[in-house]
């Protein structure tokens, strides 16, 4: 199984997956309202064994709380919130290696 980095705020996402050798990133739909965006994470990550959520304002506590309400064995799965102003790939790489010790290459589409 692989982990998971999901970085969020109110208008879109962003879903960081790493296996043992590299990290795979996903943008995902802009526009939605933010529960059919929490809809879209939720269907993205829901292989990970482990999950952090990342985000620069609240977004990453709400999407937390709406996993609690609706996908609560996804919610276990949640290993931390942190505070992100901008997903750029060596920040996600920081926090995937300080978290799964996971290696910073990737494999963008």
């Amino acid at each position: 199984m692989s982990v998971s980095i999901v970085w969020l705020n109110q208008q879109h996402a962003k879903a960081y997956h790493f296996s043992d050798q590299r990290m795979f990133r996903e943008a995902l739909t802009v526009g939605k309202t933010s529960e059919s965006l929490h809809l879209e994470i939720a269907e993205r990550i829901k292989d990970s064994s482990k999950v952090l959520l990342l985000s620069p304002d609240r977004s990453a506590e709400a999407f937390a709380d709406f996993l609690r309400n609706l996908f609560p064995k996804l919610a276990q799965k949640i290993v931390g919130i942190e505070t992100l102003a901008v997903a750029s790939d060596e920040g996600i790489g920081n926090f995937a290696s300080h978290y799964f010790q996971k290696p910073v290459g990737r494999n963008a589409p």
